[in-house]
């Protein structure tokens, strides 16, 4: 099954011939430019007025970001900082590593390092 055949959690991004995520991916966008684009796309479909503000809010920020997209930060001081525990770090690291190398590795790791979270999760949860 192909990734964009499956959806967690609604079928709204569904209803597009080409989804949202495959607009965002083949044109490089980054995470603000893609989240305008994902919440315009499916406001009609999901969270209404509410996914419109959430696109207004990304477009504020890559206003006030504009003159600091150069900038760059490593993974280990953002899990420092955040106080990230090995696994969720684990992962943050992999997909900074990802985004340097495209050493599918990377991906592969992260992945492994989710589903022991999911499982962690369910555990303490009780599923």
């Amino acid at each position: 099954m192909s990734s964009l055949e499956k959806q967690i959690g609604g079928n709204h991004y569904k209803k597009f011939k080409i989804q949202p995520i495959e607009f965002i991916i083949l044109n490089n966008l980054n995470f603000l430019e893609g989240n305008v684009v994902k919440y315009v796309c499916r406001y009609r479909f999901k969270d209404g007025l509410r996914d419109l503000e959430k696109a207004k809010h990304y477009i504020e920020m890559l206003i006030e970001f504009r003159d600091r997209c150069r900038e760059e930060m490593s993974s280990i001081e953002f899990n420092s900082a955040n106080n990230l525990e090995s696994l969720e770090a684990e992962v943050i690291e992999r997909i900074w590593f990802y985004s340097k190398t495209k050493d599918i590795e990377d991906l592969e790791i992260a992945l492994e390092c989710i589903d022991k979270l999911i499982e962690e999760y369910k555990c303490s949860k009780n599923f």
